[in-house]
């Protein structure tokens, strides 16, 4: 008899670790990254003008002029980008960035708006990823706070 319980619990126990599951990991994660994207597709549509994006003041020029080059990058031409505003990703938006007085620039149907910068996480245009960094004692490699081109993204 006591032979035979812990045979009877090793048994029980081989039972219980065994794992089953239903569906792979790639298709719960496919399915589940589909949710997210049409969520937030719903989401941004319903936006508006309620978007926090449009929360800014409007843009006005430099007002200088420049005998040779121009003070926008890559171009003084609106590009399609993305851009990390809140904590919200704000994908297709079209973009022009101020490289003179480091301001992201968007515009509605009749004005053009410059973001907010210290909202501003991070941006992408023209296939260049900005992120923006702030100067403080404990990291003396900045030496100002402002928008930084990622050159090599590291691991």
């Amino acid at each position: 008899m006591n032979k035979g319980l812990p045979v009877f619990l090793h048994l029980i126990i081989g039972l219980f670790s065994l794992s089953a599951s239903a569906q792979t990991k790639l298709q719960d994660s496919l399915i589940f990254q589909s949710a997210i994207s049409n969520t937030l597709a719903v989401y941004y549509s319903q936006l508006g003008d309620q978007s926090p994006l449009y929360n800014g003041s409007l843009y006005t020029p430099t007002g200088f002029t420049f005998r040779r080059g121009i003070p926008y990058f890559p171009s003084e031409q609106f590009d399609s980008g993305s851009v990390v505003y809140d904590g919200i990703t704000f994908g297709h938006l079209p973009l022009l960035y101020e490289d003179l007085r480091q301001l992201l620039i968007t515009k509605n149907d009749n004005y053009l708006l410059q973001l907010v910068n210290p909202r501003i996480r991070s941006f992408f245009i023209s296939g260049h990823s900005f992120v923006r960094l702030v100067a403080d004692s404990l990291n003396p490699g900045i030496s100002r706070t402002g928008f930084y081109e990622v050159l090599y993204p590291g691991i």
